[in-house]
């Protein structure tokens, strides 16, 4: 076998190598978009400082006299916002509510994380 010939072998190696870097590397980023999409992530437990996954629910509530999106939102929150606000603006997008005004014996759909 010729140097040339080596040459291309070794180039030809290289190109296949990369193709495969290519698609793994896509085929990761289309997991990972796919966990984001479905709600399910990780956070790192303050005790243990190890990461916890999390899988993302809803449920439904009844909302009793005194209840506001505030008492609701420090209730389902968890550690997985960023803040109340977050989860209230998501609250309020997931019941499209267009104001922080709640009513007594109406249902609430809340999200929350286990």
């Amino acid at each position: 076998m010729c140097k040339d010939q080596r040459q291309l072998i070794k180039k030809r190696q290289i190109k296949a190598a990369r193709r495969k870097l290519a698609i793994v590397t896509v085929a990761l980023t289309v997991v990972i978009g796919a966990c984001a999409a479905c709600g399910v992530g990780t956070r790192e437990d303050a005790k243990t400082k190890k990461a916890v996954q999390t899988q993302k629910y809803y449920t439904s509530i009844e909302i009793k006299e005194g209840d506001s999106l505030w008492s609701i939102a420090k209730s389902y929150m968890g550690d997985d916002y960023n803040s109340i606000y977050e989860y209230i603006n998501e609250l309020k997008a997931i019941n499209a509510l267009d104001s922080d005004r709640i009513n007594e014996a109406e249902y609430l759909t809340v999200a929350y994380y286990l």
